[in-house]
């Protein structure tokens, strides 16, 4: 009788122990570090590369992008050309990617469209008259015209709330007409209950929207991922709406690659995208990971693997974000 009573007690104090020992054994969730922790983390760890150190002297460099509609997508590509502008003072010139001026600063301003590819340059003749010139895609000065681009012209895509369909207009010349065209991949695009826009945005792929989300600010599919903004801050989804770059960024003043109303971060070039926090940029890949941190003040698109950077925006030098895209591209000896 005491043996089995020994024995109940035993099992009693057994019984009590294996609650805390599987609380002991219990597995640790993995919390996943937090943007600033990763910032801390790549920064310690960076090291500059550079294929022009700094040493150009100018006001601004900065990309400009390239809106040009595809016909077999009816999707707007965003690329980046090859050159980038320089600003000195009141003039405007563009330069490579190698550090070598295509044209000297003489231009009153360059700019884009969505009218053709290339770039839009002016000068000033007195206090009136300006006269524009085509530069195209291959950097030559073409003939002389007159070209004024107002804003957007071309193909607007809108989430119907009302129908649960896609509502496509074009917009030239101050007339807007409904078309029958669709995007044929993933498109942001801003909601409409029918009659009027609702200012918020969402990813359409498919023909339906991807997930649930609603946001107040889009930019342009590019490169896989696209850019919005929720609770003012802006990141970027893939395809399937999954979070690729969390939503910790700014938008570039002043940026906006189909001159929309309001400013957006840039799309991806490349296979990188350069982006602003806090007043910072830096460069992320279209995978998610953080590249080069966010600690220059000035800092452009990627092209050839290379971007221009500068930490107080009058002294820019060449860096080099992707060394096997820049390899084999002729560099000049500055």
């Amino acid at each position: 009788m005491k043996n089995f009573k020994r024995f109940l007690c035993l099992l009693m104090i057994v019984a009590l122990m294996m609650p805390l020992s599987a609380c002991g054994k219990k597995k640790k969730v993995e919390v996943q570090p937090k943007e600033e922790e990763k910032h801390a983390a790549v920064s310690d760890m960076y090291k500059e590369k550079w294929l022009l150190a700094p040493s150009i002297k100018a006001d601004a460099i900065y990309s400009l992008p390239h809106a040009v509609f595809n016909k077999v997508t009816n999707h707007y590509d965003i690329t980046y050309g090859d050159s980038y502008v320089i600003k000195k003072g009141d003039e405007y010139g563009l330069i490579d990617s190698n550090g070598a001026l295509v044209f000297e600063p003489q231009f009153a301003s360059i700019e884009t469209c969505t009218c053709f590819d290339g770039y839009i340059a002016t000068t000033k003749d007195g206090d009136y008259y300006f006269t524009t010139y085509h530069i195209n895609p291959q950097n030559q000065k073409m003939w002389s015209y007159q070209h004024t681009c107002s804003g957007f012209t071309g193909y607007a895509y809108r989430w119907n709330k009302g129908t649960s369909s896609v509502m496509t207009t074009y917009k030239g010349n101050d007339n807007q007409s409904t078309t029958g065209i669709e995007p044929l991949i993933p498109e942001a695009m801003e909601i409409t209950d029918g009659s009027e826009l609702l200012e918020k945005y969402t990813l359409v792929n498919g023909g339906k929207p991807v997930g649930s989300q609603d946001y107040t600010g889009a930019g342009i599919f590019t490169g896989g991922l696209a850019a919005f903004c929720l609770n003012d801050k802006w990141g970027y989804v893939d395809s399937t709406g999954k979070t690729v770059i969390p939503f910790e960024f700014e938008a570039v003043d002043g940026y906006n690659a189909l001159n929309s109303k309001t400013d957006t971060p840039y799309e991806v070039s490349e296979g990188y995208i350069t982006v602003l926090r806090n007043g910072k940029f830096g460069i992320y890949s279209a995978e998610g990971d953080m590249v080069i941190p966010c600690i220059y003040s000035c800092l452009t698109t990627v092209h050839n693997g290379r971007a221009f950077a500068s930490q107080d925006g009058k002294t820019w030098g060449v860096l080099l974000v992707d060394e096997k895209i820049s390899n084999g591209i002729a560099s000049n000896d500055k």
